[in-house]
């Protein structure tokens, strides 16, 4: 049986490292939650219809999905916290376009921008975060999505007020870009330095330490297991249970990991080593059934089971991951990345269409109509800054299942008997219901193996873009079809499948030690 061990406190330098990251993720949420309370604004200023309006919108994320193919290079040319920092400048410094648009075409093109740079920022202070969230041992990353649920909270105030005063938008958005411009590149000088790729030790400051390597001389990657590296020379300890990005927790189905609470594993079964190991690898502890991950070894040197094994030889795949293995990743990443987009389908809904849901529907004032936004972001706050305790008690998968549906009851709900308060409390069961989705797939993402470092966060960052691009399309042509109710059962929709493809989540997080 495995056992967990507490981790170390973590040093001074994470503990900044950790407000950094975060202060990049609250200006990133706030940047363009400025905007979106002035769309109905915009709407009317261009003669815009609901499709046309959702058309334009749409560009935010086709920019994002072009550039994100290039965001894992860039993060790992430039390294993820100067990409986070300075990312955030550029990004509001592309929102004062916004205002100069003169038509349908200009806005397009101008969310387009913002999109992009966006979508490259988002890779980056992700990947930068779960970096940290390595050094701490336990989960962190559904309080760093928290805290851009504050930035966006933050922002669609902002522009919640700056409607109801009649602030013109130039105005507006340059004051936002001046000063979230400042947060960003402030916090950037406490943030971890050195390659995203090394492996340092948690608890300990050692960001600038270089990677470990292997017998062989090749880094090996570290994941975050309860258990440290075995002793090559000695073999591998009989609570080893498998690392390489996979916790032995999730549940399995073409692809999917295991159980964690399933019994030891039966000595013979097929054991994948990580990247660096070659040779024979002997099974100690798993699933029945199951392929273990072998992440320590020497090049050419067996490692031999000391408990829970008949000493019977495993052999793994020499140096890289199998063509089994990548299929599954694959699987999964597809399945992730549909999950991923129908949490951003549910926040976008919130984000571009409660305003004008309660401006058409319910015929509220401007500054009114932007408490929709607020609403949603407030309660994915709460739910994202309490997202953390919950998974490591209850684990993602059951948190993100309760939440979405939750979440469809909810929005179904104020759909059915809408008015004012049954509204914003709706976008609020809604955004509270998604606030763990998106973490939980970049987290899963992230410890997938047979995948370079970043490579299945950039995917999943990539495929959630979809639910961006879909959501304003879908729901504005339904509303301009059948009146903006009917668009947002996507909402309800979204939460259902949410319910549905939860399965394919990690299930829990597993501390690393010292």
């Amino acid at each position: 049986m495995s056992r967990l061990t507490t981790p170390a406190p973590p040093a001074r330098r994470v503990r900044l490292a950790r407000a950094a990251v975060a202060a990049q993720f609250l200006t990133n949420g706030a940047v363009f939650f400025n905007v979106v309370p002035r769309y109905p604004q915009i709407r009317e200023d261009l003669g815009l219809s609901n499709a046309a309006l959702g058309a334009a919108i749409a560009a935010f994320p086709v920019g994002a999905l072009l550039a994100g193919l290039f965001a894992g290079a860039v993060v790992r040319r430039y390294r993820s916290a100067r990409v986070a920092a300075f990312g955030i400048v550029l990004t509001t410094t592309a929102t004062l376009a916004i205002p100069l648009a003169p038509n349908l075409t200009a806005l397009a093109g101008a969310l387009f921008l913002v999109g992009a740079v966006d979508s490259v920022v988002d890779v980056a202070q992700n990947t930068h975060g779960l970096r940290v969230q390595r050094l701490y041992g336990r989960s962190i990353v559904n309080s760093l999505h928290g805290v851009w649920s504050i930035g966006a909270v933050l922002g669609g105030l902002m522009g919640s007020a700056a409607a109801g005063l009649n602030l013109p938008l130039g105005l507006h958005l340059t004051v936002s870009a001046v000063l979230l411009s400042a947060v960003a590149l402030i916090a950037h000088h406490y943030m971890l330095p050195g390659d995203d790729t090394r492996s340092p030790t948690a608890g300990t400051d050692a960001a600038a330490d270089g990677p470990e390597p292997d017998g062989a001389g090749m880094p090996v990657r570290a994941a975050a297991s309860p258990h440290p590296p075995a002793d090559t020379t000695a073999g591998v300890p009989p609570d080893a249970e498998s690392t390489a990005g996979v916790p032995p927790d999730a549940e399995s189905s073409g692809g999917v990991p295991a159980d964690a609470d399933s019994a030891p594993g039966v000595a013979g079964r097929p054991v994948q080593a990580a990247p660096g190991v070659a040779g024979p690898v002997h099974a100690t502890t798993g699933v029945a059934g199951r392929p273990m991950l072998a992440t320590t070894g020497v090049a050419g040197r067996p490692v031999h089971a000391t408990a829970g094994a008949a000493d019977r030889p495993v052999h793994a795949t020499a140096g890289v991951p199998g063509r089994g293995m990548r299929a599954a990743a694959v699987r999964l990443l597809a399945l992730l990345g549909v999950l991923a987009a129908c949490g951003v389908l549910v926040e976008d809904a919130g984000a571009s269409w409660g305003a004008i849901f309660l401006t058409d529907e319910l015929h509220t004032g401007a500054a009114t109509a932007g408490l929709a936004v607020v609403a949603l972001q407030t309660a994915m706050t709460i739910g994202r800054l309490t997202g953390d305790r919950a998974v490591d008690r209850f684990g993602q998968r059951t948190v993100v299942r309760a939440g979405a549906a939750l979440g469809a009851a909810g929005m179904a709900a104020a759909l059915a008997f809408p008015s004012v308060p049954t509204a914003l409390a709706g976008f609020a069961l809604a955004g509270l219901g998604v606030a763990t989705l998106v973490p939980a797939a970049m987290h899963t993402a992230d410890e997938l193996p047979g995948l370079r470092p970043g490579t299945g966060l950039t995917v999943v960052s990539w495929l959630l873009r979809g639910g961006f691009l879909l959501s304003p399309l879908l729901v504005g042509y339904l509303a301009d079809q059948a009146g903006l109710r009917v668009g947002l059962l996507t909402v309800v929709a979204a939460g259902v499948i949410t319910v549905i493809l939860a399965r394919v989540l990690v299930n829990r997080t597993s501390p690393a030690t010292p």
